[in-house]
């Protein structure tokens, strides 16, 4: 589990940089997404290929040049952790 945890970081981390955004990039930094991270991928108990699956759709999107589907599909990855997290408890409703 602890090695998921770092590819997710690395993975995450590398959309941020890759924006060239150093707004983003602060935020993402200050808002501590990795420890958030970390809960949530401890908290889910999700099972590592199927984390790994989930990320699929955000590379497709990316690797099609399509900044509004990737932007899409991030925003799905979230959401779909976000809810997952608040039934497991582990997310305040």
């Amino acid at each position: 589990l602890h090695a998921l945890v770092q590819h997710d970081f690395a993975f995450h981390r590398r959309i941020v940089e890759a924006a060239g955004n150093a707004v983003l990039l602060q935020s993402w930094k200050a808002l501590g997404v990795e420890g958030r991270i970390t809960l949530t991928i401890y908290g889910t108990q999700v099972e590592p290929g199927e984390a790994a699956e989930l990320h699929v759709p955000i590379l497709e999107a990316i690797r099609s040049g399509s900044a509004a589907a990737a932007g899409r599909e991030a925003r799905k990855h979230v959401e779909y952790f976000a809810r997952l997290a608040r039934r497991k408890g582990t997310l305040p409703a």
